[in-house]
Order: structure tokens, then C-alpha cells, then sequence
């Protein structure tokens, strides 16, 4: 099982745009040495133009999870049209910088409070980890919600699960319900348990 992610990476040109790259090239070696498959744009997003051309791949075949990095600040706007427009959960992830006096050169912890505040405000759940790129504890956490999407993908599109699949898949996942709650709501996420308790069960009709 490897879960299929949108690395989407925003900036604005008005910061370090060169820091920018830097941290994104940093993250996105970190996820190509990950269990995940990775997609989206090779290049900085930096406007709603961008951002359109980037969606095109990914709008009918939607990832199991969207990775917004926020390489720099950012107003909530794009992140807003990635949410209407692509049915996948969301994970947002800020870089942390050493503040050497003066304006800031990424200020990416203001573009992930306005995100934040923008999804919730629109009743999006997601999840969010303000750390370095590749932390161990960071990716840890995305590979979990990256799991978590996975599953919410193959029980929501699937006529006929085998349990024998969704088994493997929940075995893998169970320590992770949190991450099931924050996309599902505790009614899936206690559905869940019980799932993976209930060994007599051989498969499920989701109706």
C-alpha cells in the first residue's frame, strides 16, 4: 500500500524566493525517499494562475491526500481553491526559521495560521505540522493522515470491499484514529474499530 499524495508547494514572490526553493527542494527529497507516491508541480506556486495549471492532473483523479507546503506567506486564497476544487482531504505543512532581526524571510507560520483559519471558518477539517523539512515526527504524522485518506478513498469509491483488503489496510493504519476522526468524524473512526476487532467478518457492502 503506498498512498498516493499532491505535493503543492505556495510562495509569494514578495519573500526569499530563493530560501523558498531551498526548503521545497529539501521537502521534496524527503518525500520521494518516503513511502508515498508523490504528484503536482515541480515549480513554486505563486498565484491563482498557477495554480490552475497545476490542478488540471489532479482534478479528475483526485490524491488521497494534498500536501500544501508553505514554502513562504501566503493569503488563504489559494489554498481555499485547492480545497473547492479537488475532493481530498488536506495537510498543511509550515517551516520553521531562525528570525535574524527585521522582516522575516519566509514568514511561513503566518500563511499556515491564515490557511488554517480560512478552512476552518468554511468547515473543512485538516491536518497540520509547523516543523523542517523532512522531520522524523512530521512525517510520521503525514504518513498516517496520508494512510487515513487512502483508506477514506478506497471505502468511499469501492461497491464491494474484500475485508481481506481493507484488513491489511486498517492494520496498518489502526494507531493512527485520530487521523481517521479529523477527516471522518468519530462516528467512521469508531466504525473503524470495530472493523478491525471483528475478525469473523469477511467483507463489507457499502451501500
Amino acid at each position: 500500500m503506498m498512498p498516493r499524495i499532491a505535493f503543492i508547494p505556495i510562495a509569494r514572490t514578495t519573500f526569499d524566493i530563493e530560501l523558498a526553493q531551498r526548503v521545497t527542494d529539501s521537502m521534496r527529497q524527503h518525500l520521494a525517499a518516503s513511502p508515498l507516491l508523490v504528484e503536482g508541480p515541480d515549480y513554486l506556486i505563486t498565484d491563482l494562475g498557477s495554480l490552475q495549471s497545476a490542478l488540471q492532473t489532479l482534478v479528475d483523479n483526485p490524491p488521497d491526500l494534498v500536501l500544501i507546503f508553505q514554502a513562504t506567506f501566503a493569503d488563504s486564497s489559494m489554498v481555499m481553491a485547492l480545497a473547492e476544487a479537488l475532493d481530498a482531504p488536506i495537510f498543511l505543512w509550515a517551516v520553521p526559521e531562525e528570525h535574524l532581526g527585521g522582516r522575516r524571510r519566509l514568514n511561513s507560520i503566518c500563511g499556515i495560521n491564515l490557511a488554517g483559519h480560512a478552512l476552518t471558518r468554511s468547515g473543512r477539517k485538516y491536518g497540520y505540522i509547523y516543523a523542517t523539512p523532512g522531520d522524523s515526527q512530521g512525517m510520521q504524522k503525514l504518513l498516517a493522515f496520508a494512510r487515513a485518506g487512502y483508506v477514506r478513498n478506497l471505502m468511499r469509491h469501492a461497491k464491494l470491499v474484500v475485508w481481506a483488503k481493507i484488513r491489511m489496510v486498517l492494520k496498518l493504519a489502526f494507531s493512527t484514529l485520530n487521523e481517521y476522526a479529523t477527516f471522518w468524524g468519530q462516528k467512521w473512526c469508531n466504525l473503524i474499530w470495530l472493523m478491525n476487532s471483528s475478525r469473523w467478518l469477511e467483507r463489507l457492502i457499502l451501500i
